[in-house]
């Protein structure tokens, strides 16, 4: 009966071990979920960021063309005259 009783302990115990570390599982699964959910918005973030920057680049550059044209025209110019000095 002693042999009987401590058999039954002991599996008690691996019993609880079991769902202690069956526990311990499902919180990491839990968790690495969460880190991918995390992972997709950063990464839906950052391409939502390259679209906003790309867009501001693009209208950056095109409000600087009349600017930049006027820029490569007199620069043009200038090498021009120098090479008629020369």
């Amino acid at each position: 009966k002693y042999i009987e009783s401590e058999l039954h302990r002991n599996a008690l115990s691996e019993l609880e071990n079991i769902v202690e570390a069956d526990n311990a599982i499902e919180e990491l699964n839990i968790y690495i979920k969460h880190l991918t959910l995390s992972i997709k918005k950063c990464d839906m973030s950052k391409k939502e960021l390259k679209k906003k920057l790309d867009k501001k680049f693009e209208q950056n550059i095109q409000n600087d063309m009349p600017t930049i044209t006027t820029k490569l025209v007199n620069n043009y110019l200038r090498i021009k005259e120098k090479s008629y000095l020369i």
